[in-house]
């Protein structure tokens, strides 16, 4: 579980979006896949295009893509209910107050980014992190630090240190198709400890994305959390329709 604190501190450095305040009534346009970091959210939507649009938000996978174009301030809002009465009437239910929102960046730039939905927070609830394809790409890890301390991740490529609240992103220097060992070290109270260590199979047809929390306090181990992101599959060719062989 991740607390409102960690929410409204987590900086995710060299990732996360620095937002830019703009006007109420900007509207934007990018490209935006979301998973959540607590429960499946399964009764909220968003204002795409001044519909509302129903969403799924798992917690093991990241949604599809979404093409947004609406307000700089993007919010997740619980589906509006729908009575007899609106029914009969054919006027739209209201939508409800946002649960989660975020104020996404009003430059010019058409951005694509990953957002992680936290607790309902004052300050929005919501993480944005840059989804760039040439740093980002299939084959690599990031790795999101939200322990109070700095930790670092030894890998095949090198040793990749991450301070509190912060993330990197790097390929592993595996080959593809090898196992490799995935080794976690903490700085709790200062102290170097060995945090976690496990073996991973490399894939270059996947990307991971690696929620990295505090276990127990003062033992310097962490837990985490991986969710891979495989490339959109090709669409199907149409169906062609074969004609009947022609009789002799």
């Amino acid at each position: 579980m991740i607390s409102k604190s960690t929410l409204s501190l987590l900086a995710l450095a060299s990732t996360v979006l620095l937002c830019a305040q703009g006007k109420p009534d900007d509207f934007i346009e990018a490209k935006l896949r979301i998973v959540s970091l607590e429960q499946p959210i399964l009764d909220h939507g968003i204002i795409n295009r001044g519909k509302f649009n129903p969403l799924i938000i798992a917690t093991g996978s990241l949604s599809q893509e979404i093409d947004y174009r609406g307000p700089a301030r993007f919010e997740l809002v619980a589906t509006p209910e729908v009575t007899e009465e609106t029914k009969a009437k054919g006027a739209a239910a209201p939508v409800r107050k946002a649960t989660w929102w975020i104020k996404l960046p009003t430059d010019k730039t058409k951005h694509r980014m990953i957002l992680l939905v936290g607790q309902p927070a004052e300050n929005g609830g919501i993480i944005a992190m840059e989804d760039d394809a040439k740093t980002f790409t299939f084959g690599s890890n990031r790795y999101l630090n939200f322990c109070p301390y700095p930790i670092s991740v030894k890998l095949p490529v090198g040793v990749l240190p991450i301070p509190s609240q912060s993330s990197k992103t790097t390929k592993s220097g595996a080959k593809s198709g090898v196992y490799y060992d995935l080794v976690i070290k903490s700085q709790e109270n200062g102290e170097e400890k060995m945090a976690y260590s496990t073996r991973v199979l490399q894939n270059d047809g996947l990307r991971k994305i690696y929620f990295i929390y505090p276990a127990q306090a003062d033992t310097g181990r962490v837990r985490f959390k991986v969710i891979d992101d495989r490339p959109t599959p090709k669409d199907l060719p149409a169906r062609t329709e074969v004609p009947d062989p022609k009789g002799k």
